[in-house]
Protein backbone atom coordinates (compact mmCIF):
# COMPACT_ATOMS: atom_id res chain seq x y z
CA UNK A 1 0.00 0.00 0.00
CA UNK A 2 1.71 3.33 -0.85
CA UNK A 3 0.88 6.01 1.33
CA UNK A 4 0.37 9.99 0.69
CA UNK A 5 0.93 13.41 2.91
CA UNK A 6 1.33 17.08 1.53
CA UNK A 7 4.17 19.09 1.07
CA UNK A 8 5.14 21.29 3.25
CA UNK A 9 3.92 24.98 2.21
CA UNK A 10 6.79 28.31 1.83
CA UNK A 11 6.30 31.30 3.90
CA UNK A 12 4.48 33.97 2.23
CA UNK A 13 7.76 36.45 2.62
CA UNK A 14 10.03 33.54 1.39
CA UNK A 15 7.99 33.32 -1.88
CA UNK A 16 7.65 37.66 -1.91
CA UNK A 17 11.64 37.68 -1.12
CA UNK A 18 12.26 34.97 -4.38
CA UNK A 19 9.48 36.93 -7.00
CA UNK A 20 11.41 39.87 -6.30
CA UNK A 21 15.29 38.68 -6.52
CA UNK A 22 13.77 37.30 -9.91
CA UNK A 23 12.77 40.43 -10.82
CA UNK A 24 15.72 42.37 -9.88
CA UNK A 25 17.75 40.04 -11.44
CA UNK A 26 15.99 40.68 -15.08
CA UNK A 27 16.04 44.35 -14.79
CA UNK A 28 19.75 43.99 -14.91
CA UNK A 29 19.88 41.60 -17.48
CA UNK A 30 17.84 44.29 -19.27
CA UNK A 31 20.08 47.26 -18.48
CA UNK A 32 23.50 45.11 -19.50
CA UNK A 33 21.35 44.33 -22.58
CA UNK A 34 20.74 48.17 -23.24
CA UNK A 35 23.71 49.23 -23.06
CA UNK A 36 25.78 46.88 -24.74
CA UNK A 37 23.05 47.76 -27.91
CA UNK A 38 24.00 51.18 -27.30
CA UNK A 39 27.43 50.41 -28.00
CA UNK A 40 27.75 47.71 -30.41
CA UNK A 41 24.34 46.59 -31.37
CA UNK A 42 24.71 43.92 -29.30
CA UNK A 43 20.96 42.77 -29.26
CA UNK A 44 20.57 43.15 -33.06
CA UNK A 45 23.61 40.66 -33.18
CA UNK A 46 22.36 38.15 -30.99
CA UNK A 47 19.02 38.28 -32.48
CA UNK A 48 21.38 37.56 -35.67
CA UNK A 49 22.85 34.91 -34.32
CA UNK A 50 20.06 32.87 -33.02
CA UNK A 51 18.45 33.96 -36.88
CA UNK A 52 15.34 36.09 -35.70
CA UNK A 53 16.96 38.54 -38.41
CA UNK A 54 16.87 37.63 -41.91
CA UNK A 55 17.12 38.90 -45.20
CA UNK A 56 19.78 37.92 -48.15
CA UNK A 57 23.21 39.04 -48.87
CA UNK A 58 24.15 40.67 -52.21
CA UNK A 59 25.58 38.17 -54.68
CA UNK A 60 29.18 37.65 -54.70
CA UNK A 61 29.80 38.97 -57.88
CA UNK A 62 27.65 40.58 -60.49
CA UNK A 63 26.11 38.37 -62.78
CA UNK A 64 26.78 38.20 -66.85
CA UNK A 65 24.59 39.84 -68.80
CA UNK A 66 22.62 37.13 -70.80
CA UNK A 67 22.56 37.00 -74.32
CA UNK A 68 21.36 34.80 -77.21
CA UNK A 69 24.04 32.64 -78.60
CA UNK A 70 25.81 34.65 -81.91
CA UNK A 71 25.58 32.92 -85.48
CA UNK A 72 28.25 33.99 -87.01
CA UNK A 73 31.10 36.90 -86.88
CA UNK A 74 30.67 39.40 -84.48
CA UNK A 75 28.06 42.07 -85.27
CA UNK A 76 27.01 44.21 -82.55
CA UNK A 77 24.24 47.10 -83.87
CA UNK A 78 23.05 49.39 -81.14
CA UNK A 79 20.45 52.71 -82.23
CA UNK A 80 19.89 53.29 -78.05
CA UNK A 81 16.50 52.79 -78.21
CA UNK A 82 15.07 52.38 -74.57
CA UNK A 83 16.10 49.42 -73.23
CA UNK A 84 19.99 49.35 -74.15
CA UNK A 85 20.92 46.73 -71.56
CA UNK A 86 24.65 46.01 -73.31
CA UNK A 87 25.20 49.95 -71.75
CA UNK A 88 26.21 51.17 -68.84
CA UNK A 89 23.60 53.81 -67.22
CA UNK A 90 25.00 55.03 -64.05
CA UNK A 91 25.04 58.53 -63.14
CA UNK A 92 26.89 60.45 -59.89
CA UNK A 93 25.08 64.01 -59.50
CA UNK A 94 25.11 66.42 -56.07
CA UNK A 95 21.71 66.58 -55.16
CA UNK A 96 20.82 67.68 -51.64
CA UNK A 97 24.19 68.07 -49.95
CA UNK A 98 25.26 63.94 -50.94
CA UNK A 99 26.89 62.70 -53.72
CA UNK A 100 24.05 60.91 -55.25
CA UNK A 101 24.59 57.85 -57.40
CA UNK A 102 22.28 55.96 -59.40
CA UNK A 103 23.17 52.47 -61.47
CA UNK A 104 20.21 51.80 -63.52
CA UNK A 105 21.31 48.41 -64.57
CA UNK A 106 20.84 44.46 -63.30
CA UNK A 107 23.90 43.12 -62.15
CA UNK A 108 26.27 46.00 -62.52
CA UNK A 109 28.89 48.02 -60.73
CA UNK A 110 30.06 51.72 -60.88
CA UNK A 111 32.30 54.33 -59.27
CA UNK A 112 32.93 57.85 -58.80
CA UNK A 113 36.72 58.37 -58.31
CA UNK A 114 38.95 61.00 -55.95
CA UNK A 115 40.22 63.73 -58.07
CA UNK A 116 42.62 64.69 -55.26
CA UNK A 117 43.41 68.42 -54.43
CA UNK A 118 42.41 71.20 -56.94
CA UNK A 119 44.28 72.25 -59.80
CA UNK A 120 45.62 75.70 -57.71
CA UNK A 121 46.19 73.72 -54.87
CA UNK A 122 50.20 73.10 -54.32
CA UNK A 123 49.44 69.84 -53.39
CA UNK A 124 47.87 68.84 -56.95
CA UNK A 125 51.28 68.64 -58.52
CA UNK A 126 52.39 65.83 -57.06
CA UNK A 127 49.21 63.92 -56.38
CA UNK A 128 48.56 60.88 -58.61
CA UNK A 129 45.05 59.64 -58.48
CA UNK A 130 45.84 56.17 -60.01
CA UNK A 131 48.82 55.58 -56.68
CA UNK A 132 46.57 55.92 -54.13
CA UNK A 133 47.64 53.68 -51.33
CA UNK A 134 47.64 54.15 -47.39
CA UNK A 135 44.80 56.53 -46.89
CA UNK A 136 41.73 56.60 -43.36
CA UNK A 137 38.46 57.24 -45.28
CA UNK A 138 34.77 58.19 -43.48
CA UNK A 139 31.87 58.53 -45.62
CA UNK A 140 27.98 58.86 -44.15
CA UNK A 141 26.34 56.42 -46.84
CA UNK A 142 22.19 55.25 -47.22
CA UNK A 143 20.81 53.79 -50.25
CA UNK A 144 17.37 55.78 -50.73
CA UNK A 145 16.05 53.62 -53.89
CA UNK A 146 16.09 50.13 -55.02
CA UNK A 147 16.55 46.28 -53.71
CA UNK A 148 17.96 45.58 -50.44
CA UNK A 149 20.92 43.41 -51.91
CA UNK A 150 22.92 46.30 -53.64
CA UNK A 151 26.08 46.88 -51.80
CA UNK A 152 27.87 49.87 -51.78
CA UNK A 153 31.37 51.08 -49.88
CA UNK A 154 34.82 52.45 -50.71
CA UNK A 155 36.55 50.60 -53.68
CA UNK A 156 40.40 50.74 -53.57
CA UNK A 157 43.64 50.59 -54.80
CA UNK A 158 41.88 50.06 -58.30
CA UNK A 159 44.66 49.60 -60.95
CA UNK A 160 41.82 49.02 -63.79
CA UNK A 161 37.74 48.64 -63.84
CA UNK A 162 38.00 45.00 -63.02
CA UNK A 163 41.08 45.22 -60.48
CA UNK A 164 40.12 46.63 -57.07
CA UNK A 165 39.23 45.56 -53.26
CA UNK A 166 36.16 46.67 -51.77
CA UNK A 167 34.90 47.54 -48.30
CA UNK A 168 31.05 47.17 -49.00
CA UNK A 169 27.58 46.83 -47.11
CA UNK A 170 23.85 46.13 -47.99
CA UNK A 171 20.89 47.90 -46.40
CA UNK A 172 20.28 44.51 -45.20
CA UNK A 173 22.95 44.41 -42.48
CA UNK A 174 25.72 42.43 -44.89
CA UNK A 175 29.38 43.38 -45.07
CA UNK A 176 32.26 42.14 -46.33
CA UNK A 177 35.51 42.91 -48.10
CA UNK A 178 36.25 41.71 -51.80
CA UNK A 179 39.06 41.15 -53.84
CA UNK A 180 38.63 41.74 -57.38
CA UNK A 181 40.92 40.62 -60.18
CA UNK A 182 40.81 40.37 -63.95
CA UNK A 183 36.93 40.73 -62.97
CA UNK A 184 36.92 37.42 -60.38
CA UNK A 185 35.39 38.10 -57.18
CA UNK A 186 37.56 36.52 -54.19
CA UNK A 187 35.94 37.46 -50.68
CA UNK A 188 38.95 38.08 -48.52
CA UNK A 189 36.13 38.35 -45.56
CA UNK A 190 32.74 37.17 -47.31
CA UNK A 191 29.45 38.62 -46.88
CA UNK A 192 27.95 38.50 -43.06
CA UNK A 193 25.22 40.14 -41.36
CA UNK A 194 26.17 42.21 -38.33
CA UNK A 195 23.98 44.05 -36.02
CA UNK A 196 26.23 47.38 -35.51
CA UNK A 197 24.85 47.43 -39.22
CA UNK A 198 21.48 49.77 -39.48
CA UNK A 199 18.84 48.11 -41.49
CA UNK A 200 16.19 49.36 -44.04
CA UNK A 201 16.86 51.31 -47.52
CA UNK A 202 16.76 54.89 -46.14
CA UNK A 203 18.90 54.13 -42.76
CA UNK A 204 22.40 55.64 -42.61
CA UNK A 205 25.30 54.21 -41.79
CA UNK A 206 29.22 55.64 -41.59
CA UNK A 207 31.95 53.34 -43.16
CA UNK A 208 35.46 54.04 -41.67
CA UNK A 209 37.92 51.64 -43.71
CA UNK A 210 42.05 52.43 -42.35
CA UNK A 211 44.58 51.14 -45.19
CA UNK A 212 47.95 51.13 -43.86
CA UNK A 213 50.14 49.10 -46.01
CA UNK A 214 48.74 45.98 -45.96
CA UNK A 215 46.66 46.30 -42.73
CA UNK A 216 43.06 46.88 -43.97
CA UNK A 217 40.66 47.44 -40.74
CA UNK A 218 36.49 48.46 -41.56
CA UNK A 219 33.75 49.80 -39.05
CA UNK A 220 30.57 50.92 -39.21
CA UNK A 221 29.01 53.73 -37.49
CA UNK A 222 32.10 53.35 -35.18
CA UNK A 223 32.69 49.86 -34.25
CA UNK A 224 35.36 47.80 -36.06
CA UNK A 225 33.86 44.35 -37.98
CA UNK A 226 36.45 43.24 -40.29
CA UNK A 227 40.41 43.04 -40.12
CA UNK A 228 42.59 41.87 -42.86
CA UNK A 229 45.72 42.15 -44.68
CA UNK A 230 46.37 42.92 -48.46
CA UNK A 231 49.19 40.75 -49.47
CA UNK A 232 49.37 42.34 -52.40
CA UNK A 233 49.41 46.32 -51.09
CA UNK A 234 49.46 47.87 -54.53
CA UNK A 235 48.72 51.58 -54.75
CA UNK A 236 45.68 52.86 -57.13
CA UNK A 237 42.42 54.75 -57.63
CA UNK A 238 40.44 55.57 -54.56
CA UNK A 239 36.09 55.69 -55.35
CA UNK A 240 32.94 55.08 -53.70
CA UNK A 241 31.01 52.41 -55.34
CA UNK A 242 27.94 50.45 -55.60
CA UNK A 243 26.83 47.12 -56.96
CA UNK A 244 23.57 46.33 -57.89
CA UNK A 245 21.82 43.16 -58.02
CA UNK A 246 19.85 40.73 -60.38
CA UNK A 247 16.55 41.85 -58.89
CA UNK A 248 16.95 45.96 -60.01
CA UNK A 249 19.17 48.82 -59.73
CA UNK A 250 19.89 51.27 -56.89
CA UNK A 251 20.51 54.47 -55.48
CA UNK A 252 22.76 55.32 -52.90
CA UNK A 253 24.08 58.88 -51.32
CA UNK A 254 27.25 59.44 -49.86
CA UNK A 255 27.70 62.16 -47.89
CA UNK A 256 30.29 63.85 -45.29
CA UNK A 257 33.38 62.44 -46.45
CA UNK A 258 36.30 62.93 -44.04
CA UNK A 259 39.72 61.57 -43.48
CA UNK A 260 43.37 61.65 -44.96
CA UNK A 261 44.71 60.34 -48.04
CA UNK A 262 48.26 60.34 -47.53
CA UNK A 263 49.51 63.87 -46.68
CA UNK A 264 46.07 65.04 -48.06
CA UNK A 265 43.15 66.22 -45.37
CA UNK A 266 39.48 65.33 -46.60
CA UNK A 267 36.58 67.32 -45.48
CA UNK A 268 33.73 66.78 -48.64
CA UNK A 269 30.23 67.87 -47.31
CA UNK A 270 28.78 68.39 -50.88
CA UNK A 271 27.55 71.16 -50.58
CA UNK A 272 27.21 71.80 -54.26
CA UNK A 273 29.17 70.43 -57.34
CA UNK A 274 31.71 73.50 -57.85
CA UNK A 275 33.81 72.35 -54.68
CA UNK A 276 33.21 68.10 -55.37
CA UNK A 277 36.94 66.79 -55.40
CA UNK A 278 35.02 63.17 -56.82
CA UNK A 279 34.41 62.21 -60.42
CA UNK A 280 30.73 63.43 -61.46
CA UNK A 281 28.26 62.56 -64.57
CA UNK A 282 27.93 59.26 -66.06
CA UNK A 283 26.15 57.88 -68.82
CA UNK A 284 21.94 57.53 -69.55
CA UNK A 285 19.29 57.00 -72.63
CA UNK A 286 18.62 60.70 -73.60
CA UNK A 287 16.50 61.30 -76.79
CA UNK A 288 17.02 58.49 -78.88
CA UNK A 289 20.73 58.48 -77.69
CA UNK A 290 23.29 57.34 -75.06
CA UNK A 291 24.50 60.53 -73.23
CA UNK A 292 27.91 60.59 -71.64
CA UNK A 293 27.96 63.51 -68.82
CA UNK A 294 31.17 64.42 -67.12
CA UNK A 295 32.55 67.04 -64.83
CA UNK A 296 36.14 68.78 -65.43
CA UNK A 297 38.93 66.68 -65.19
CA UNK A 298 37.66 63.47 -66.13
CA UNK A 299 38.24 60.98 -68.66
CA UNK A 300 35.31 58.45 -69.13
CA UNK A 301 34.79 55.56 -71.96
CA UNK A 302 31.98 52.77 -72.21
CA UNK A 303 31.84 49.24 -74.42
CA UNK A 304 29.21 46.89 -75.12
CA UNK A 305 28.53 44.38 -72.60
CA UNK A 306 29.28 41.99 -71.59
CA UNK A 307 33.23 42.12 -70.31
CA UNK A 308 35.10 41.78 -73.40
CA UNK A 309 32.08 41.10 -75.55
CA UNK A 310 33.63 44.05 -77.93
CA UNK A 311 37.35 42.50 -77.88
CA UNK A 312 38.28 42.14 -81.43
CA UNK A 313 41.58 42.47 -83.62
CA UNK A 314 40.87 43.44 -87.08
CA UNK A 315 37.62 45.31 -87.10
CA UNK A 316 35.32 48.50 -88.38
CA UNK A 317 33.47 50.44 -85.67
CA UNK A 318 30.95 53.37 -86.66
CA UNK A 319 29.31 56.29 -84.40
CA UNK A 320 27.61 58.89 -84.71
CA UNK A 321 28.46 61.25 -82.06
CA UNK A 322 27.06 64.91 -80.95
CA UNK A 323 28.76 67.31 -78.57
CA UNK A 324 26.08 69.24 -76.18
CA UNK A 325 27.89 70.81 -73.87
CA UNK A 326 32.07 71.42 -73.96
CA UNK A 327 32.50 73.93 -70.61
CA UNK A 328 35.91 74.03 -70.63
CA UNK A 329 38.92 74.24 -73.03
CA UNK A 330 40.35 70.63 -74.18
CA UNK A 331 36.92 68.66 -73.93
CA UNK A 332 37.02 65.80 -76.51
CA UNK A 333 35.36 62.67 -78.00
CA UNK A 334 35.09 59.69 -80.21
CA UNK A 335 36.02 56.03 -80.08
CA UNK A 336 37.99 54.16 -77.87
CA UNK A 337 39.37 50.98 -79.42
CA UNK A 338 41.81 48.53 -78.38
CA UNK A 339 41.44 48.42 -74.65
CA UNK A 340 42.84 45.50 -72.67
CA UNK A 341 41.28 46.42 -69.68
CA UNK A 342 43.92 47.80 -67.09
CA UNK A 343 43.86 51.61 -68.35
CA UNK A 344 45.90 50.66 -71.65
CA UNK A 345 43.83 51.74 -74.67
CA UNK A 346 43.88 54.00 -77.56
CA UNK A 347 41.46 56.76 -78.44
CA UNK A 348 40.59 58.44 -81.52
CA UNK A 349 38.98 61.83 -80.64
CA UNK A 350 37.71 64.69 -82.23
CA UNK A 351 37.78 68.46 -80.53
CA UNK A 352 35.17 71.23 -80.81
CA UNK A 353 37.61 73.22 -82.78
CA UNK A 354 37.26 70.88 -85.89
CA UNK A 355 40.60 68.84 -84.96
CA UNK A 356 41.17 65.07 -84.52
CA UNK A 357 43.87 63.39 -82.50
CA UNK A 358 44.85 59.68 -82.05
CA UNK A 359 46.33 58.74 -78.50
CA UNK A 360 47.71 55.96 -76.67
CA UNK A 361 47.31 55.77 -73.10
CA UNK A 362 49.16 53.38 -70.58
CA UNK A 363 49.49 52.76 -66.81
CA UNK A 364 52.86 52.25 -67.11
CA UNK A 365 54.61 54.73 -70.16
CA UNK A 366 51.74 57.18 -69.34
CA UNK A 367 49.86 59.16 -72.86
CA UNK A 368 51.78 58.91 -75.85
CA UNK A 369 50.26 61.38 -78.66
CA UNK A 370 50.21 59.07 -81.95
CA UNK A 371 48.68 62.22 -84.31
CA UNK A 372 48.95 65.55 -82.74
CA UNK A 373 45.83 67.77 -83.12
CA UNK A 374 45.12 68.73 -86.46
CA UNK A 375 42.32 70.50 -88.14
CA UNK A 376 40.03 68.85 -90.77
CA UNK A 377 37.57 70.92 -92.77
CA UNK A 378 35.38 67.57 -92.95
CA UNK A 379 34.57 67.53 -88.83
CA UNK A 380 31.50 69.38 -88.00
CA UNK A 381 31.83 72.13 -85.72
CA UNK A 382 28.47 74.37 -85.77
CA UNK A 383 26.51 74.13 -81.93
CA UNK A 384 24.86 71.11 -82.13
CA UNK A 385 26.31 69.15 -85.14
CA UNK A 386 26.49 65.59 -85.24
CA UNK A 387 29.63 63.86 -86.89
CA UNK A 388 29.81 60.42 -88.17
CA UNK A 389 32.95 59.07 -87.38
CA UNK A 390 34.68 55.18 -88.78
CA UNK A 391 37.75 53.44 -87.68
CA UNK A 392 38.97 50.46 -89.31
CA UNK A 393 41.73 48.57 -87.98
CA UNK A 394 44.00 45.68 -89.63
CA UNK A 395 47.04 44.72 -87.64
CA UNK A 396 49.19 47.95 -87.10
CA UNK A 397 46.99 50.08 -89.43
CA UNK A 398 44.29 52.31 -88.60
CA UNK A 399 41.86 54.42 -91.48
CA UNK A 400 40.05 56.78 -90.53
CA UNK A 401 36.88 58.42 -92.10
CA UNK A 402 34.69 60.96 -91.17
CA UNK A 403 31.44 62.10 -91.71
CA UNK A 404 31.66 59.53 -95.13
CA UNK A 405 35.03 61.07 -96.60
CA UNK A 406 38.37 58.81 -95.61
CA UNK A 407 40.95 60.84 -94.18
CA UNK A 408 43.64 58.80 -94.76
CA UNK A 409 45.64 55.71 -92.63
CA UNK A 410 47.71 56.26 -88.91
CA UNK A 411 50.82 53.39 -88.69
CA UNK A 412 49.97 52.81 -84.79
CA UNK A 413 53.23 50.67 -84.69
CA UNK A 414 51.90 47.45 -83.32
CA UNK A 415 49.36 44.95 -83.50
CA UNK A 416 45.90 46.30 -82.06
CA UNK A 417 43.67 43.96 -80.35
CA UNK A 418 41.03 44.97 -77.16
CA UNK A 419 38.17 45.94 -76.47
CA UNK A 420 35.78 48.65 -78.76
CA UNK A 421 33.60 51.46 -77.11
CA UNK A 422 32.83 55.56 -76.70
CA UNK A 423 35.03 57.53 -75.15
CA UNK A 424 34.49 61.35 -73.51
CA UNK A 425 37.26 63.94 -72.30
CA UNK A 426 36.47 66.53 -70.27
CA UNK A 427 37.27 69.90 -70.26
CA UNK A 428 39.16 71.63 -67.39
CA UNK A 429 35.94 73.55 -66.00
CA UNK A 430 32.24 73.38 -66.04
CA UNK A 431 30.94 69.76 -67.46
CA UNK A 432 30.79 67.73 -70.72
CA UNK A 433 28.20 65.99 -72.55
CA UNK A 434 28.14 64.04 -75.54
CA UNK A 435 24.82 62.38 -77.58
CA UNK A 436 26.37 58.71 -79.42
CA UNK A 437 23.99 57.09 -81.57
CA UNK A 438 24.05 54.44 -84.40
CA UNK A 439 26.81 52.28 -83.11
CA UNK A 440 28.16 49.44 -84.81
CA UNK A 441 31.02 47.33 -84.74
CA UNK A 442 32.07 44.46 -87.06
CA UNK A 443 35.01 41.95 -86.42
CA UNK A 444 36.70 41.84 -89.99
CA UNK A 445 38.58 39.24 -88.81
CA UNK A 446 35.97 37.00 -88.67
CA UNK A 447 34.77 37.79 -91.84
CA UNK A 448 37.99 37.36 -93.82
Amino acid sequence: MTGSHDAPRRPRWLVGLIATLGVLVACQCLVVLGVLASRSGALDQLAIAVGLVRGTPPPDAPAELALAPRAGPLLIEERFAAPAPRWDQSLVMVRDGALVMNVANRSFDSYTLYLGPPADDPAAETFDAGAVDDFDLSVDVRQTEGDARAAYGIRFRQTGPEDYLMFAISSDGFARLVRVRAGEHLALVPWRQYGAIRRGVGAANRLRLVAQGASLVASVNDVPLITADDAIDVGGQLTLGVQTSDAGGATVAFEAVSGTVGALTLDDSFDGPAAVRWSVGGATLSSGGYEIIIGAGVQTWQQPMPVDSSRVAAFTADVSATLLQADGAGAAYGLVFGDGGNFDFYSLLLFPEGEVAVIRSSPTTGTEVLVPRTALPEILTEAGATNELRVSVAGSILTLTINHSQIGEVDLGTTVVGRVGVIVSAGDAGMTRVRFDDFVLRDDAAVE
